[in-house]
């Protein structure tokens, strides 16, 4: 099952968030509205046929700057916008009805407050599930280059079905990923939450999104960076390898995952490069 976070913009700026299930066995959950979506984002009383339909201009499906006719290929927990410029009326004669009065439909949000995504469920989603599945995170797990986590049961799926998101378009195959060796978090409820099933090898800090963690590369060991910045040596040990140039921050920051894009859009080019040059020079 996956879940996208719809972001309602209606007249005079209001605004509704709401988090909605995508049955994979169901297509009809991917078209946009149905009376699931609508009830989600607190159209309750409202039909299909009483929402302006995407067709006439009324309706934008947007995600990343791009306006959507389906919502199929989108990853777990993804946002899109949903710009609304008016809702219809129904007599036919000219009048309003309260749907398509602007004080009305302003009201009918403020009866409520609006339901808002928590940022810290966000981050803790992160953390704690597979972010194409949707799944808990559970081992064998794999890292991305943009330091996503995933269930590798999930990326296997997914790769055999060919149906990848675009989000996860670098992942071409399983030499696009690295496979994680996670620490289990064995402390019990009392002292600690099990939210959070993994931690530091080294410091034994929970991985739960409040401190840094890095993938040592290649192999795949996760440490906090405390444990890289103050036993540098034991991370060394545990990985068998330097860790200068070889760390992949886990759900790092925007500039990290841009900087990381770059660097898998650069290595890409020039992998491309190489392989031209190589059939150029190949004997016919």
């Amino acid at each position: 099952m996956r879940s996208v976070v719809f972001e309602l913009e209606g007249l005079e700026g209001g605004v509704r968030t709401a988090s909605v299930d995508l049955d994979e066995r169901d297509p009809s959950s991917c078209i946009f509205p149905s009376s699931v979506h609508l009830r989600e984002l607190g159209f309750s009383s409202l039909s299909q046929s009483q929402f302006p339909s995407s067709s006439h201009g009324k309706v934008q499906v947007v995600h990343k700057g791009r306006r959507l006719q389906s919502l199929e290929g989108l990853g777990h927990g993804e946002v899109v916008r949903v710009r609304v410029c008016g809702l219809r009326g129904g007599g036919a004669d000219g009048g309003s009805t309260g749907a398509e009065d602007r004080k009305a439909w302003l009201e009918m949000f403020l009866e409520q407050k609006p339901d808002k995504v928590d940022p810290r469920e966000v981050k803790k989603a992160k953390w704690t599930r597979c972010q194409l599945s949707g799944e808990e995170l559970s081992p064998p797990c794999v890292a991305d280059c943009l330091g996503n986590l995933y269930n590798k049961e999930a990326v296997v799926s997914r790769l055999l079905s060919k149906s990848m998101p675009s989000g996860c378009s670098h992942i071409k195959n399983l030499q696009s990923v690295t496979d994680l060796k996670l620490e289990r978090n064995e402390e019990s409820p009392a002292g600690g939450s099990r939210d959070f099933q993994f931690q530091c090898p080294v410091t034994g800090l929970e991985m739960n999104g409040r401190f840094r963690f890095y993938c040592v590369r290649p192999s795949g060991l996760v440490v906090s960076q405390r444990a890289v910045r103050e036993a540098k040596e034991c991370v060394e040990e545990l990985s068998g390898g330097t860790v200068e140039g070889n760390l992949l921050p886990l759900n790092g920051t925007e500039d990290e995952v841009r900087a990381l894009r770059d660097k898998w859009e650069k290595d890409q080019q020039a992998k491309k490069k190489k392989k031209k040059k190589k059939s150029r020079d190949s004997p016919s």
